[in-house]
């Protein structure tokens, strides 16, 4: 039997994103004839994989033929790259530091707010002036619960 060359529509649709991001070195798609119902995206830039996820229609119908869209991350993004993207371009933000002490695999994020100074009433007996100047770093500790490997500061003004 001679073959045509002939690709069902949804194949199509996969060749035409291995093309538009063959050249992107952030971008894998995977598609496995045994199961070709199913498309893998695996994205390794962290901006580019949550943008990915939002633009592309995770289900596409080719007639009868139903096409699931998967976007993954390569990576699994770490507590500091989340912080990282959360404080990207904050006026709050003094400056993002990143140590791996010497002989360590471990990698420690300081993430140092800017210092705010900030009045009250003069009734907390371990601050007599009434003024607080780590606002920042505190309301972090409060709000962000899980930051293993990632620390709070209040930058020296």
């Amino acid at each position: 039997m001679a073959s045509t060359g002939l690709s069902a529509p949804w194949v199509i649709y996969v060749k035409k994103l291995e093309k538009f991001f063959e050249e992107d070195p952030d971008v894998k798609i995977e598609y496995f004839a045994n199961d070709p119902h199913a498309l893998y995206i695996i994205v390794s830039d962290p901006f580019k994989y949550f943008a990915l996820d939002k633009l592309i229609n995770p289900e596409i119908d080719f007639g009868s033929f139903h096409l699931q869209v998967f976007i993954f991350p390569s990576n699994k993004f770490d507590n500091a790259d989340l912080f990282k993207m959360v404080f990207k371009d904050s006026p709050i933000v003094k400056c993002i530091d990143e140590i791996q002490p010497e002989g360590s695999s471990n990698k420690f994020t300081y993430i140092s707010f800017r210092n705010q100074a900030v009045e009250y009433w003069a009734d907390n007996l371990g601050n007599p002036h009434g003024n607080a100047f780590t606002l920042y770093q505190d309301l972090a500790n409060d709000i962000f619960l899980d930051h293993d490997g990632v620390f709070f500061t209040t930058a020296e003004e």
